[in-house]
């Protein structure tokens, strides 16, 4: 089984304002749960080690999701030296905290540093002393929909992509904070994993790469940077094989 994540890709901006914790200067739309009363937002927390329950709560359609994230100024200062390098953060949700987790920028064409409201990857599994899995999930998706100006482009698009069989993640609204403010309404995404493969496929243990601006063609395959390699055997071969049938050099 070949699964091939495709991505476009440019060269990201160079980051700035490495000093600047601030949070970002326009956090979106003001029309979002008041988080006054929930116990996500300046509350008491729990702290626990993970959760049994399905990760389907997070994509409750019938109310937008309530996360926040709790970082120390100096985490903060990390993502605007480092943007792509994972950086300590505490999880909060529905009053129970999970940390540490990794938290990183994420984007390239459509990447904005950290106190511009970026889109980010979290990951639970990044430190020995985190809790590993948040609700079965190793790590979730959080993109800004900054060059969407319906914020719906991406929840809609999946969802019609599931509902014809193909797979695809799971999206939903969530309203993210930041150390107890606003920090931007996200689309709340899987991450593509084998976590992710388990919910599609029987037999999970194929390779799988996500593909960045290349295409089909001896030049590309074998280059890490095109094809990066994320599950599974680095088979190159299976996908040299794809290149051949394409360039009519292999067999039918």
């Amino acid at each position: 089984m070949i699964l091939l994540w495709a991505a476009l890709a440019c060269t990201a901006p160079t980051p700035d304002g490495a000093d600047d914790t601030s949070p970002p200067a326009d956090v979106g739309d003001t029309d979002l749960p008041d988080a006054a009363g929930d116990p996500t937002i300046d509350g008491d927390v729990e702290s626990v080690t993970g959760l049994d329950t399905d990760s389907s709560v997070l994509f409750n359609e019938d109310e937008i999701t309530i996360l926040e994230l709790r970082m120390t100024d100096s985490a903060i200062r990390d993502l605007a030296d480092e943007p792509y390098e994972y950086t300590q953060a505490t999880l909060v949700w529905e009053g129970r905290e999970f940390g540490p987790i990794g938290v990183r920028t994420k984007g390239e064409n459509s990447w904005r540093p950290f106190r511009e409201k970026s889109s980010l990857k979290l990951d639970f599994n990044r430190y020995d002393e985190g809790p590993g899995r948040f609700l079965g999930l190793k790590g979730l998706t959080l993109n800004a929909m900054n060059e969407d100006a319906s914020m719906m482009h991406e929840r809609v698009a999946y969802r019609v992509y599931r509902e014809a069989g193909v797979p695809a993640v799971r999206a939903h609204h969530a309203a993210l904070y930041l150390n107890g403010e606003l920090y931007g309404l996200m689309v709340l995404l899987d991450t593509v994993d084998d976590v992710w493969l388990e919910r599609w496929f029987d037999d999970p243990s194929g390779s799988m790469w996500e593909q960045h601006d290349g295409d089909f063609t001896d030049e590309y395959v074998m280059n890490n940077t095109y094809f990066q390699h994320e599950e599974g055997d680095d088979d190159r071969a299976i996908l040299q094989a794809v290149a051949d049938a394409l360039e009519g050099s292999g067999d039918a």
